[in-house]
């Protein structure tokens, strides 16, 4: 398994803004239709460092499997997706009956792991480029 150190933040603010207007509809009574799942995220309360619990499962906002919890703070929790472990801000995760889950889909979520995957990518490419241009 590749070990790499990503942030989502920015990543992860662009994913949230796309999933607005879909969560605004599904909150906002009668425009879209109700369903377990919005009744589950609905039950939903925000995550506190208390709550994150190593090796825990951790479920999407539509209840599909995201990865499982590596170790926390208050501030970040560190994710095992199978692919990488990724450290994603704590204030994007909610509690509800059935443990820890994100405040976006899974597939919001894998794409801006990649995305900051390979932003990750190119700076490392770029440091070097960097460190041989500058005089000595």
């Amino acid at each position: 398994m590749k070990r790499v150190s990503l942030n989502l933040a920015g990543a992860m603010a662009l994913s949230l803004a796309a999933a607005a207007p879909a969560s605004a509809l599904a909150s906002g009574g009668g425009a879209a239709p109700s369903t377990d799942k919005s009744a589950s995220a609905a039950k939903a309360a925000p995550a506190t460092a208390a709550d994150v619990k190593a090796g825990a499962p951790l479920r999407d906002v539509d209840g599909a499997p995201a990865g499982t919890i590596v170790s926390g703070t208050d501030q970040q929790v560190v994710v095992d997706t199978g692919q990488t472990k990724v450290g994603v801000p704590l204030t994007l995760f909610q509690k509800d009956d059935k443990g820890l889950m994100l405040s976006v889909t899974a597939k919001q979520f894998n794409d801006a792991v990649a995305k900051a995957h390979a932003r990750a990518q190119a700076q490392q490419q770029a440091a070097p480029q960097q460190q041989q241009q500058q005089p000595h």
